[in-house]
């Protein structure tokens, strides 16, 4: 059982317990991060040229992690606040909050371009529904690379491949339809090799939306089914766009993989469906590891450097529009099952059949044959917890595992 307490907003809160803080890495650590990325990424710089690829993934690199910073968190933030905003307002709720002055007329475009993301990507606030932000927040440690790699790479790499089959196969049907270029499965192929390392910059409209509502921690107390902390986040990797650049986005990638194997492959194997699946699978896995290196770099540059302070900032400009509140979790202790009230030892007759008859009874009541005269006497309820023995021939309680008598 869950039970949300709200904070007297007429006492200061306590800045330790409310702020997000972030265990950024080491100079050390970042060394080893930096290698790491650029091994990952060693396929792609050598086709590139070290020189040129070199530059071109740092470009890549910090060029995605401050557009992450300056658009993603500028549409999540004053967006996410005037629906919450225009929220509060049509269903009478939160009066008693202080609210922030939005500049609505000087971000009309920001306003309208965020107002479409958020409904694309499945973010909406219900009537039947009450929100808060958890007063005491989780940290995290992007120090550990097996962190790193293991929450928050999945969002990038998933989101990013999804975004570049997608392109990728408009363009070829653009290509298609100009005279002057020559359209080739090698010219599609390598047109998704390259963009598929510059794809991060192309995702600034999701990747932070997701990373900042995950760690705000804004809760939400659901009608029927009570409190879901992670319903928002879920709806927003589950919405249109997130299923699209998702798991539907691979699977896609894999089906318009198989269309470029068909085209590569030698004439024994153009129409075989498992060479082509194969063949898709593999390509799909190397895009994921020539792709995990700027990613890898990208998300630790993006964390280390802005992510703390846009999780607190969205969280201290929330906390105008919607209360702080304490989650307190009871667990009720299951009462104990009393044993039967019966005695314990009952004397009965047990046949040769396995039929077990009353104590009085000459002949049985299944086979009709004669009964010994000597009452067979066994415990038929356990007297440690109650549980009925079926028949005469259980040796243990099938409830605690005593042994009968």
């Amino acid at each position: 059982m869950s039970t949300i307490l709200t904070l007297n907003r007429e006492k200061p809160l306590d800045p330790e317990a409310m702020r997000f803080d972030l265990d950024k890495p080491s100079f050390l650590k970042w060394l080893i991060i930096i290698l790491l990325g650029i091994a990952l990424n060693s396929y792609w710089i050598l086709v590139a040229g070290y020189v040129i690829g070199l530059i071109v993934t740092c470009i890549v690199v910090i060029f995605s992690a401050i557009l992450w910073n300056k658009i993603g968190f500028r549409i999540l933030s004053k967006t996410v606040m005037r629906e919450f905003d225009s929220f509060n307002t049509k269903y009478h709720r939160n009066k008693d909050l202080k609210k922030q002055h939005i500049d609505i007329k000087s971000n009309r475009l920001l306003g309208f371009t965020g107002k479409i993301i958020l409904k694309l990507i499945g973010f909406e606030l219900r009537k039947e529904n009450e929100y808060y932000i958890e007063a005491e927040v989780n940290d995290i440690h992007i120090s550990s690379i097996k962190d790193i790699f293991k929450l928050r790479l999945k969002d990038v790499l998933s989101s990013c491949i999804g975004l570049s089959m997608i392109i990728g196969f408009g363009l070829k049907f653009i290509i298609l339809e100009l005279e002057y270029i020559e359209y080739t499965p090698d010219l599609q192929f390598d047109f998704i090799f390259y963009f598929i390392i510059v794809s991060p910059i192309f995702v600034f409209w999701l990747i932070p939306v997701i990373w900042v509502f995950e760690d705000a921690q804004v809760r939400t107390i659901e009608k029927d089914a009570g409190l879901n902390s992670d319903v928002i986040v879920d709806n927003i990797r589950q919405g249109i766009l997130g299923k699209l650049l998702g798991y539907g986005g691979i699977l896609f990638g894999i089906t318009y993989l198989m269309d470029i194997a068909e085209e590569l492959a030698p004439e024994d194997f153009a129409e075989s469906f498992l060479y082509q699946l194969t063949w898709a699978v593999i390509i799909l896995i190397f895009f994921g590891f020539a792709l995990s290196g700027t990613a890898y770099l990208t998300s630790a540059l993006y964390l280390s450097a802005f992510h703390e302070k846009n999780v607190n900032r969205f969280r201290k400009g929330l906390s105008n529009y919607i209360p702080i509140g304490v989650t307190v979790i009871k667990l009720e202790e299951v009462p104990k099952i009393k044993p039967r009230e019966t005695s314990a030892i009952t004397d009965t007759i047990v046949c040769s059949c396995g039929f077990i008859n009353p104590p009085h009874d000459k002949f049985c009541q299944t086979c009709g044959n004669p009964l010994p005269r000597k009452s067979l006497s066994f415990e038929k309820y356990c007297i440690k917890c109650g549980y009925e023995r079926s028949s005469g021939m259980q040796r243990f309680c099938k409830s605690c595992g005593r042994k009968f008598t």
